[in-house]
């Protein structure tokens, strides 16, 4: 029965209703810097590797692809260390430091001296990178990273030009004005003011 249906459904006049295979690869719209420096044959991780970009802030949970072009000399995730990559192992031992506090005459702390090197205990990586002076930027493409930098600087400058400062109407002159008269300079009494 079931093999009939399927020859006249093939014998009718009607196509069948197919749908479009999505394109993966979508175009950049967001930056034209980005854009034009785009690798549409290479994945987004390889291309923001490639123009200098972090694409995740924790480490990878999977692997990389060894041969890919992306990865030509910089070896494979295991030997090559990202900065920026947060661990997830706990150290294995914490030692208690000490430190000599400095006070001030009212007794607060004015100055802590550490002994020794400045202590991580909590391996955060960005009190490594502060300490070390890692450059984040070693990919020799740092011309995309300046042009961003430039980029959102411009627009930033853009929209503080573009704000205009807030300007009170004149109803509320008015009544900023009735609530002096009533209360003076005592702001917390105006707050309660119910009208």
């Amino acid at each position: 029965m079931g093999r009939m249906l399927q020859k006249k459904k093939n014998r009718s006049s009607i196509p069948r209703a197919t749908q479009k295979p999505k394109s993966k690869r979508l175009p950049i719209k967001a930056s034209p810097i980005i854009a034009a420096h785009w690798d549409k044959h290479l994945t987004l991780s390889q291309n923001y590797r490639k123009l200098g970009l972090a694409s995740k802030i924790n480490a990878r949970s999977g692997g990389t692809e060894p041969g890919s072009k992306a990865n030509q000399g910089e070896g494979t995730s295991s030997q090559t260390h990202d900065p920026l990559a947060v661990g997830v192992k706990r150290p294995a031992e914490t030692s208690l430091k000490t430190a000599k506090v400095v006070r001030d005459e009212k007794g607060n702390i004015s100055r802590v001296i550490h002994d020794e090197k400045i202590s991580n205990p909590l391996n955060d990586p960005l009190m490594a990178l502060e300490t070390e002076n890692v450059n984040i930027h070693n990919h020799g493409n740092e011309g995309v990273i300046h042009a961003l930098e430039a980029a959102a600087a411009a627009e930033l400058a853009d929209v503080k030009r573009r704000k205009k400062p807030r300007k009170q109407s004149q109803r509320e002159q008015e009544w900023i004005e009735r609530l002096v008269e009533k209360y003076g300079d005592d702001v917390g009494a105006m707050a309660w003011d119910k009208r």
